[in-house]
C-alpha cells in the first residue's frame, strides 16, 4: 500500500476506528510501541544510551583478535535512531560517538580493511547528514579533533579515515 492510499484510508476512518487502529498497532509491533512511547515521553538520553549499547555490542564482536562487527547492524541502528527524530544535533552526536567508539575498539583489536572502509563510510554519512542539517562546521571540527587525537585509534586507522575525509572535503570544496 502506498503512502497516498494509506492517507486516503485514514481520512475515511472515524475517530474511534483510528484510535482502535493505533491501539492495535501499539500492541502488535514492538517497533511501533517504542516509537509511540518515545513520542509521548521523549527521553533522548535514554534513547541514545540504548543505541550506543547496540553499536558497542557490535564492535565488541571479536574472533581471533579481529573485530567482526556487522556494519549493517551499526548502520541500521543509526537509521533507527534517526527515525525517532530526536533532533539533528543528537543524530550527529550518535554518528560522532560511533566513530569515536570504533577508533577506541580499533586500538585494542584488529580491524580488517573492509571494516576500516565501512567506518570511513559512516564518517562520510555523518558529513552528508551534517551538511543537510546545516551542521557541517560542527561536524568537521569534531571529526578533525577525533582524528588528531593520538590516544584514539592507531596511526594507520586515523590516516585512513583522514584520507577519506580529505577526499570528501575535495568533493564538497571545503577548506
Amino acid at each position: 500500500m502506498s503512502k497516498t492510499q494509506f492517507k486516503k484510508e485514514i481520512a475515511s476512518m472515524s475517530r474511534e476506528q483510528l484510535a482502535g487502529l493505533l491501539l492495535e498497532a501499539y500492541e502488535a509491533r514492538k517497533e511501533t510501541r517504542e516509537y509511540f512511547e518515545f513520542f509521548l515521553n521523549p527521553d533522548v538520553g535514554k534513547l541514545s544510551q540504548k543505541y550506543e549499547a547496540a553499536i558497542a555490542k557490535e564492535f565488541a564482536r571479536v574472533k581471533r583478535r579481529y573485530c567482526r562487527a556487522r556494519m549493517s547492524n551499526v548502520k541500521a541502528a543509526l537509521r533507527d535512531f534517526a527515525s525517532f527524530q530526536p533532533g539533528d544535533e543528537q543524530v550527529l552526536d550518535l554518528y560522532l560517538w560511533t566513530i569515536r567508539h570504533a577508533m577506541a575498539a580499533e586500538k585494542r583489536i584488529d580491524f580488517p580493511e573492509a571494516l576500516i572502509k565501512s567506518v570511513a563510510g559512516i564518517l562520510v554519512a555523518a558529513l552528508n547528514f551534517a551538511d543537510k542539517a546545516l551542521l557541517a562546521d560542527r561536524a568537521l571540527a569534531a571529526i578533525d579533533a577525533i582524528l588528531s587525537d593520538t590516544a584514539a585509534g592507531t596511526l594507520y586507522f586515523r590516516r585512513s579515515l583522514a584520507d577519506y575525509l580529505s577526499a570528501r572535503k575535495a568533493r564538497l570544496d571545503i577548506r
